[in-house]
């Protein structure tokens, strides 16, 4: 559950924001196979993926700190 739940949460932050997409935009926009508003696809591929591949990397960045400080303090509440 703790493994899907993110890849949820980021497939419908793709289609929240200003710009509406609706989810069949999105799957035509990421393959290729339905005729898509250039808006649409520029909006997914220069700004929201981007920023929920930074905002993944970010927390798995985190949680290896705090997993490191763990180990390295010997303290579960480090």
């Amino acid at each position: 559950m703790l493994m899907i739940l993110p890849l949820i949460t980021g497939i419908a932050c793709i289609g929240i924001g200003r710009v509406r997409i609706t989810p069949q935009e999105i799957f035509g926009a990421l393959t290729g196979s339905m005729d898509v508003s250039t808006m649409t696809r520029m909006t997914l591929w220069n700004l929201r993926i981007p920023r929920i591949l930074l905002a993944a990397l970010a927390g798995a960045g985190l949680a290896t700190a705090g997993c490191a400080f763990q180990s390295l303090f010997a303290n579960p509440l480090a």
